[in-house]
Formats: structure tokens, C-alpha cells, sequence
């Protein structure tokens, strides 16, 4: 009988360690895209860290930013436009109530690539949830890298 009862006992303790080691096969992680598309983002911190010979700066370029600026949104769409709306305040009443550029990912879904009508901006994605999204680039030289968070609206 003690044969027994150890036998259970070693049994169970297996079966115990094989069900807390099996890896979880829950909902896979959402698509980058799917995660922007469908919202409105804003933006609600930017940083610009620059290197002036041996010393390396941070400006708050949210701090210096207008009010006009800061409610302003941008919406992935699904069909690669993303369109940029001015919100409920204008910094300049001619402006355009939105305009709207091109995005896409890279093939990784590492950088989001957004395209102006004068460049291309390249720009890594540090987070990207269903609520915030965080974007870094760096222009470049090493020397000059701007960071940017948005929350969904």
C-alpha cells in the first residue's frame, strides 16, 4: 500500500509539472496594424534628445507645444491613409480641418513609415498597445533623436 501511495503521489506531482509547463495557447498577440487602425491617437508627450559636443540635452517639445497643437488627432485607416485632424481647436482658422498622409509598416512590423508629401519618415515603434503608442526616430546623425507618445481618443 505504501508502494502504492507513493507511486500517486510521484504520479501526481508529474502530471503537475507537465500541466504548469505547457505553454499557454490562449488568443495570439494582435496584428501592429490592427492595434492602430480604428482609433484616434493624440499626442500626449514628445522629447527631442540631442548631443552638443560631449553633452547630451533633452527638450520637452510637449511642454512648448500650443493647446491648438495638442488636441489635434491622427486615425490609421486600413486602407494605408492616415489622416491628420486638426481637433476642436485651430491654431490658424484657415487651416484644413484634416489632411491625410500615406502609412504602412515595415515588413516586421518593427517601424511605422509614414509619407508626406516631401519625405519619408521612418520611425521605430518602442509600444504599441491597444490604448498608447509610443514612436522613436533619430535623424540620422546619432546626435538627434525624437521620441513621441500617443494615447488613444
Amino acid at each position: 500500500m505504501k508502494t502504492f501511495g507513493k507511486l500517486l503521489f510521484i504520479g501526481s506531482l508529474a502530471s503537475l509539472a507537465a500541466l504548469t509547463s505547457c505553454d499557454k495557447k490562449g488568443d495570439p498577440a494582435p496584428d501592429r496594424a490592427e492595434l492602430l487602425m480604428g482609433k484616434k491617437w493624440s499626442v500626449t508627450a514628445s522629447t527631442m534628445t540631442y548631443t552638443d559636443g560631449q553633452e547630451t540635452h533633452t527638450e520637452d517639445i510637449y511642454a512648448e507645444m500650443e493647446a491648438c497643437e495638442k488636441d489635434d488627432l491622427m486615425e490609421f485607416k486600413a486602407n494605408s491613409v492616415l489622416t491628420h485632424s486638426e481637433g476642436t481647436t485651430k491654431c490658424d482658422e484657415e487651416d484644413e480641418d484634416s489632411y491625410d498622409e500615406t502609412w504602412s509598416l515595415s515588413a516586421d512590423h518593427s517601424k511605422l513609415i509614414i509619407e508626406t508629401d516631401e519625405e519619408t519618415l521612418v520611425f521605430d515603434i518602442q509600444e504599441l498597445n491597444d490604448s498608447k503608442l509610443t514612436i522613436k526616430t533619430d535623424y540620422g546623425t546619432g546626435s538627434l533623436v525624437s521620441t513621441v507618445s500617443f494615447v488613444k481618443k
